[in-house]
């Protein structure tokens, strides 16, 4: 049997029934809601009127929600940033500038980093290399509150604040490590095992110093390290003689020939060693070439085998000191480390 309603109450239901459907859409009412529409059809006509006023204004502000989300919707798919509000927009554009120096400065010195480990590994193959390391070190501090501050009562804070500004390379460590001997059989390859450093003279006079025994002899027979841009003298200068039929070089450094017409060998010269206090402070030149500094310190000259210097080793040379997986597991690790910055940087 069909229910009849008095006019004002149509009209009351009427809009309880689009206030049920204004979230979800149109559905079926359930008998606790169906009551509750009767109840609110019994209200007076001022009740209803301002009921109606209610569900409308109701109604007014979910379509401004849903306004305000759809366009913010479109507002994050387009890639636009939502404007800083009034109150805190400088400070929080201030501390994405000081983030993002902070991440560049790290950056640049992880970058010097995989420069250096990329040079050892080019030279993996050079005889006497001797690889480097970057050491970083964290750059300066803006401190905001020094540790031990007093409060009202007299105690002292344990910790302070300090922001931090990145980090820097604080320097780049030469490794003196010993190298492998690789053995070649030629008679004037030369190997040192331990410390020190064959003493070589440059074209302008200057002693420079270096781990490649890879020897040959110039058109005057005189002891060279082999290269093709110059001919760098041995110091002290050994002569080998154009009859020389075989050249002897013992592990103390003595130079020896044999001749024809003579059993015996016949000694020619005697190779020096240079040692440093520290080797680590020499200064790289390029063609496995380095130069004493006031950090390294003077030059210290033995026979090789005497008073802690390397002996010497005919028919090898030392090997370069490069662990080339080692190198190239580190390399790859700062690769992934460098990428993620970037990306932050990116994204700011």
């Amino acid at each position: 049997m069909a229910v009849v309603w008095p006019k004002r109450t149509s009209l009351c239901i009427e809009g309880l029934l689009t206030h049920f459907a204004v979230d979800s859409g149109p559905r079926t009412i359930s008998d606790k809601e169906l009551g509750d529409l009767k109840a609110h059809a019994l209200q007076s006509p001022e009740e209803a009127g301002f009921q109606r006023e209610q569900i409308e204004e109701s109604q007014r502000t979910i379509g401004e929600d849903r306004e305000n989300c759809e366009e913010q919707d479109k507002s994050n798919r387009s890639g636009k940033k939502a404007a800083p509000s009034a109150s805190g927009g400088d400070a929080e554009n201030t501390l994405n500038d000081s983030a993002r120096n902070t991440l560049e400065l790290g950056l640049k010195g992880l970058k010097s980093a995989q420069a250096a480990i990329a040079n050892n590994i080019a030279n993996a193959e050079t005889p006497g290399f001797k690889k480097s390391r970057v050491i970083l070190a964290d750059n300066g501090y803006r401190h905001e509150t020094l540790p031990g501050a007093q409060d009202s009562a007299g105690r002292y804070a344990p910790t302070g604040v300090s922001v931090g500004s990145g980090s820097r390379v604080s320097a780049v460590q030469l490794d003196c490590s010993q190298g492998t001997l690789k053995q070649t059989g030629g008679e004037l390859d030369l190997a040192i095992e331990g410390r020190g450093f064959f003493q070589v003279t440059h074209s302008d006079g200057t002693r420079l110093y270096t781990r490649a025994g890879k020897l040959s002899k110039n058109s005057n027979g005189q002891l060279v390290i082999c290269s093709a841009a110059t001919g760098r003298l041995m110091d002290p200068v050994i002569q080998i003689p154009q009859d020389a039929t075989r050249v002897v070089i013992t592990a103390e450094g003595i130079v020896s020939v044999g001749q024809p017409g003579n059993n015996q060998l016949t000694q020619v010269g005697q190779i020096q060693l240079s040692d440093f206090v520290n080797p680590e402070g020499l200064l790289k030149l390029g063609e496995n070439l380095c130069r004493e500094t006031d950090a390294s310190g003077p030059a210290i000259q033995n026979d090789p085998g005497r008073n802690g210097a390397g002996v010497l080793r005919q028919g090898f040379i030392g090997s370069s000191n490069v662990d080339l997986d080692d190198e190239i597991r580190e390399l790859k690790r700062l690769r992934r480390i460098c990428h993620k910055i970037e990306c932050l940087i990116d994204e700011d």
